[in-house]
This record gives C-alpha cells, sequence and structure tokens, in this order.
C-alpha cells in the first residue's frame, strides 16, 4: 500500500539483490550456467554496465575478478558511471556465493515484477 514503506522497499531490495549477484559472479570468477541473467533484467544503469562488463570479462577468456571488471570498465570508458568505490563494494554484499543461483532467481523474477508494473502504468 502506498504509504506503508512497502512500496519504497522493492526497489531497494532489487539493487540489494543484484549487488549481492554481481558480487557473486567477481567472487566465484564464473557465471553458473544456471544463474544467466540478462542485462537489462537489472534495474540500474550502474548494474546494467558491471553486468555487460563481467560479459565481456567471461567472453574474453580472462579471469573473472575485481580487477579484469575494472579493467574493462575502464577501456569502455564506463567506469566513471560505476566508480571504483562501488564496484568494490559489491564484494561486500555477498552472504553465500554458491546461493548464486537463487540470486539469479531473485533477479529474473524482480525485473519481471518491474516490467508488470510499467505495463500497467501505460495507458
Amino acid at each position: 500500500m502506498i504509504g506503508d514503506g512497502l512500496d519504497e522497499a522493492g526497489p531497494e531490495l532489487d539493487r540489494y539483490t543484484e549487488q549481492v549477484y554481481l558480487g557473486a559472479c567477481m567472487v566465484l570468477g564464473s557465471i553458473p550456467k544456471g544463474a544467466v541473467v540478462k542485462t537489462n533484467e537489472f534495474s540500474t544503469l550502474q548494474h546494467r554496465l558491471v553486468h555487460n562488463a563481467i560479459i565481456d570479462v567471461t567472453h574474453s577468456g580472462q579471469p573473472l575478478d575485481l580487477i579484469t571488471v575494472a579493467n574493462r570498465l575502464d577501456a569502455n570508458g564506463t567506469m566513471k558511471l560505476v566508480g571504483l568505490a562501488y564496484l568494490s563494494s559489491l564484494l561486500d554484499h555477498i552472504p553465500d556465493p554458491d546461493s548464486i543461483c537463487t540470486y539469479a532467481r531473485c533477479v529474473k523474477t524482480n525485473a519481471a515484477e518491474r516490467r508488470l508494473v510499467e505495463m500497467k502504468a501505460k495507458p
């Protein structure tokens, strides 16, 4: 309900779940097959840029970690939009990297819910 504080928690929880997912990818050094998320399923530009960098690093055959993702963002000219401090902070948000498939499902579910809300808002 509007005014009960729950509406504001949705987007905040979406962002947190995305942070956990992105951080887990870097800690694990890979994106497990059952944990694939599409870039357009992320709610913020920062997260979409980080995800694109993760995908690029993965496809390049380089090890996937904070440094290679940071280097890719820098090479793409998007590091200023993400920020090194923010990128590094993604590693602070990982309750359990082995639960990445669960985090991926949450990101996908949240994206689907956002799309439904957007569709309902259109005249």
